[in-house]
This record gives C-alpha cells, structure tokens and sequence, in this order.
C-alpha cells in the first residue's frame, strides 16, 4: 500500500536494507519497492513462515503497514509471538513493531486491551497511524492561534474542514485537543460534506464528550457544487 510503499522507500534512501513481505495483488507496487532496491516474498505477512523468511525476529524495525488494518494487527501480533518466543539473549536485539491502524476507534480498542504492547522484555511494540501524526505536525507547523490572543480578546479560532475522511477526523481531534487558547474561548469548527449527517453521527459516537471542549457544525452540502464554495469562501472571512 502508500503508507508501506513509503516506509520501504524511506528506509532505503537511509541506507537499510529492507524486504518487504507482500501477497503480490498490487504487481505495480510490487515492481516499485524492488526497482527502488528491496528484496520482496512473496506471500502473507500474517504467517509466521514468511515472517521467518524474512528475518523479522532480528530486524531492527518491522513495520506492518498495508492499506487493510486487520491485516496488519495480525501480521503485528505474529511478529511480537516469534520474538516472544525467542531465548533471552536474542531478544535482546529483538525489532521495534509498528503496526498502521488508520481507524481510529480500531487504534482505541487495541490500546484498552493492551493488544499490542511490550510484551516482551526487549519488545516494542505501538500502533499508529499516518493520518493522526501528520494532523499533529499539520498543527504545529501551522497553528490556529497565528496570532497571539489575550484574555480580552473577542475573536475566536475557526477550523473549516472540507470532506471528512479519516484525515479531516484526524485533524478535528487534534485540533480540540491543542485548543487551549488565552481568551478561553472554544474552538468553532465547520464541516463541510455531501454524507455530514452520517460522517456526525460516527464522529459523536466515537468522540462523546467532544462538545465539552469544541464546538463542531455539520453542514451537509457538496463541496464540489458553486454554491457551496461561495459559503465556504463566507466562513473563511470570519
């Protein structure tokens, strides 16, 4: 997938030697990881046989990053059995695993039944997600405060997202969790989306207590249509 294409590509440009465990569905993306210099099995990444084949209880990162987050919390939790299971003096040297998980409440559940953690000794073992750390670098290069606010100042800070995918999600959250501003006042964010009335009703689900903090409207229109960018074009002159 993109996200382990990246890794595979990052992590060759660094200078480490990498083999990328694949069910070969994706022939293109299979041919990109091995003309930009890794070696490739062929197979299920889930399955410790080829999880042996490649090395991945003495890697120094094993990364399960596929576009399907089930299969990579299976091919994680594979990994961190192999290295469990090794003598200790080889575990010493066992890999960090690092699994994707883009679902947010999928991520929450692993992390309250601790699913996936240091279960050995010399084990690290986290999930993550690209669409979470990126919104957290987003806001810090980028923060909604540009300028400075005092305890009298009228003026509110307003994030305005278009479509929301898991990133918009991703972004929404970070941003009420970094919205501590020096007037206290609440961060107002705009939803914009053809599906708004479902994509809230998810999000209220898996965020409860989001309105104790930030106030969100969901405005169920199509972002493609002149209309609906004249009104955007309006909010963003608040």
């Amino acid at each position: 997938g993109p996200v382990g294409g990246t890794l595979a590509n990052q992590m060759i440009a660094g200078k480490h030697k990498v083999v990328v465990i694949d069910r070969g569905e994706d022939e293109a993306a299979v041919n990109g990881v091995l003309e930009s210099g890794a070696s490739v099995i062929v197979g299920d990444p889930a399955d410790p046989r080829f999880l042996r084949r490649a090395g991945a209880a003495s890697a120094r990162f094993l990364f399960a990053a596929s576009s399907d987050d089930t299969a990579n919390i299976s091919a994680g939790l594979q990994a961190t059995r192999l290295v469990s299971a090794l003598p200790a003096r080889a575990a010493r040297k066992a890999p960090g695993v690092y699994v994707h998980v883009a679902d947010p409440q999928l991520r929450a559940e692993l992390h309250k039944r601790r699913l996936l953690t240091d279960s050995a000794v010399h084990l690290h073992a986290s999930a993550f997600s690209v669409f979470d750390s990126s919104a957290r670098l987003l806001l810090q290069e980028h923060p909604l405060d540009r300028a400075r606010m005092n305890a009298d100042d009228p003026r509110y800070v307003q994030v305005i997202l278009v479509g929301f995918g898991i990133m918009g999600e991703a972004i929404l959250v970070r941003a009420a969790l970094a919205g501590h501003y020096g007037n206290l006042k609440r961060l107002r964010a705009v939803i914009v989306d053809s599906g708004a009335a479902r994509a809230e009703g998810i999000f209220r689900s898996r965020y409860p207590q989001f309105d104790k903090v930030a106030d969100a409207t969901f405005v169920n229109l199509d972002p493609e249509e002149p209309e609906t960018q004249n009104r955007i074009a309006a909010l963003c002159e608040n």
